[in-house]
């Protein structure tokens, strides 16, 4: 087997690509672009995930870093879906997908990234399509934003739930009540924060 052969085997396995280096970079404290290797918090979290997770983070444990790396290789490795994530604010919003999906996606090994036409690529959102075998086109997308009211997503990302809850109420009940909602049983849930006051 060609060293070829044995690389698009290790693509089909998640964890390889999520934990090997070789495929995604993030920026590091210092501001340097590093390959991404998760620290044992954040492969905990590979490890013990479920469909709807729930986590209370401490400061630079990387959650919201692993989590978005996550949702770009979900984007990039099924077909034809939509990840959302939401921040408390546009520009928090914008901020994660710049220095998060946006980074990793850009700093993409050319070879797998050649794969891939895009077709919408701005502050707020990527869509990329691919061809299968058969020359059908697959297009999956992931946008940010502050809430999200309509269409079906596959995985959600709340980054900051508590500071949501807190400075807004209102918008908290439309993500419990609507985004939340628009995940089918077997999309992927993360909601993300850290303490917020008392409650």
């Amino acid at each position: 087997m060609s060293s070829v052969d044995v690389l698009y085997e290790k693509l089909g396995s998640r964890a390889w690509r999520l934990e090997s280096g070789k495929l995604y970079k993030i920026k590091d404290k210092e501001g340097n672009i590093v390959p991404y290797y998760p620290n044992d918090a954040q492969k905990n979290l590979h490890r013990s995930q479920w469909y709807r997770n729930v986590v209370l983070k401490a400061r630079q444990l990387g959650f919201s870093t692993d989590i978005d790396i996550q949702a770009l290789d979900y984007a990039l490795f099924n077909r034809d879906v939509n990840v959302g994530i939401i921040a408390h604010n546009l520009e928090a919003a914008r901020n994660i997908f710049r220095d998060k999906v946006k980074l990793a996606w850009d700093h993409l090994p050319k070879w797998l990234k050649d794969k891939y036409e895009v077709d919408t690529d701005s502050a707020n959102e990527i869509s990329f399509k691919v061809i299968d075998e058969n020359g059908v086109p697959h297009t999956s997308r992931i946008s940010v934003s502050t809430s999200y009211r309509s269409g079906t997503l596959q995985f959600l990302h709340i980054s900051e739930f508590g500071k949501i809850c807190n400075r807004y109420p209102d918008r908290a009940e439309e993500i419990v009540t609507g985004a939340i909602e628009a995940v089918p049983k077997e999309g992927f849930v993360f909601i993300e924060s850290t303490a917020e006051g008392a409650e």
